[in-house]
């Protein structure tokens, strides 16, 4: 199924839920903010929304520097 991260268009192989997905992708999900389908998402339903086909994940990770 075609998903699209971050503007790339991206192959995965079956339904993931946003936490399962950024789980995946070994992404911390203490440190990161999503939007999907151009609406940002809260952290306490990345465990509730099924990624659609031609579904569309913006991912961005906090960085911490000095």
């Amino acid at each position: 199924m075609k998903i699209i991260v971050n503007g790339t268009d991206l192959e995965i192989p079956q339904p993931y839920t946003i936490e399962t997905f950024l789980k995946s992708l070994n992404i911390s999900l203490e440190r990161t903010a999503i939007a999907y389908n151009g609406e940002v998402v809260p952290k306490d339903k990345y465990s509730q929304i099924i990624i659609d086909e031609l579904g569309n994940i913006e991912i961005i990770q906090l960085m911490a520097g000095g």
